[in-house]
């Protein structure tokens, strides 16, 4: 728990969030895989934006990292800390999952062999069931030459986050666009961005989810970025899509990574903040 421990001291997270459930689960989670009392927590209850709320969080928090999350993720890998601890060491931002060729506003679009990292994610065909997808990398390794990182974990040093100036509030005043547009300006800045596929996250989230309001406004910004970067991304993409492995218990997906048979022992799986669900 040495790891855990000095994390605790070192990072802070930052969160925008409005739901009290949402939160304490989230809470409790960090408590779980870093040790009680866990690393700093800064919520934004009333962002007027993501990239807002994030930059308010940021000025409150007292870390030498910051660590900017979704309230509605799970850490699911009990060596989380040390997986973090091993990016911090060599890098200046990192992710759980992205790309190393960014070709438009959406990391995703990039494809195979580009994207990296993996998520658990609800199945919205089967409610309560999930799924693990894999877009890349071999589970273990810290990614090198990433160029866009997905906003559910996007973590980087006080300096990084200075050197790029923060989220842009001004262009992306809702709540899509501000992670692509962040990662993207820090490797163009030349700092050292990686995703870091140890990372096992679980995220109650999917684009089948979306409205049609927050689909037309996730176009909208797509093409704002597209606007701004349009002549420095690349021109072709792999394959677009992943793999996806079915889980009988989304705490089974760090050995599924690992190359390990899920086990249902271990009374860490079962303790406050792990195996809780919510309704999207």
């Amino acid at each position: 728990m040495i790891a855990a421990a000095r994390l605790a001291r070192e990072l802070s997270f930052v969160v925008n969030s409005i739901d009290d459930r949402r939160f304490s689960r989230l809470t409790a989670n960090l408590r779980t895989v870093f040790g009680s009392p866990g690393p700093e927590v800064v919520r934004i209850p009333d962002a007027r934006s993501m990239a807002e709320g994030l930059n308010r969080g940021a000025r409150i928090a007292r870390g030498a990292w910051l660590a900017f999350v979704h309230d509605d993720i799970l850490f699911l890998n009990r060596d989380a800390p040390d997986v973090i601890a091993a990016a911090m060491a060599a890098c200046d931002m990192f992710g759980a999952c992205g790309t190393t060729r960014l070709t438009s506003g959406n990391w995703y679009d990039a494809g195979r062999p580009f994207t990296q990292g993996q998520v658990v994610a609800p199945v919205p065909a089967k409610p309560g069931c999930y799924e693990l997808q894999r877009f890349g990398g071999d589970g273990s390794s810290l990614v090198q030459g990433i160029q866009a990182l997905d906003g559910i974990l996007i973590a980087c040093s006080r300096d990084a986050f200075a050197t790029v100036g923060g989220f842009d509030e001004q262009t992306y005043d809702g709540f899509v666009g501000y992670d692509i547009d962040i990662s993207f300006r820090a490797a163009l800045a030349g700092l050292r961005v990686v995703v870091a596929c140890g990372l096992v996250l679980q995220h109650d989230a999917h684009v089948e989810f979306f409205n049609e309001e927050k689909l037309q406004a996730w176009e909208d910004k797509q093409r704002a970025f597209q606007r701004t970067f349009g002549t420095v991304l690349a021109r072709e993409a792999g394959e677009r899509g992943h793999s996806s492995v079915q889980l009988r218990d989304p705490r089974d997906a760090p050995a599924i990574v690992a190359g390990r048979r899920p086990s249902r022992l271990g009374s860490w799986k079962s303790r406050l903040g792990f195996g809780a669900t919510l309704s999207p």
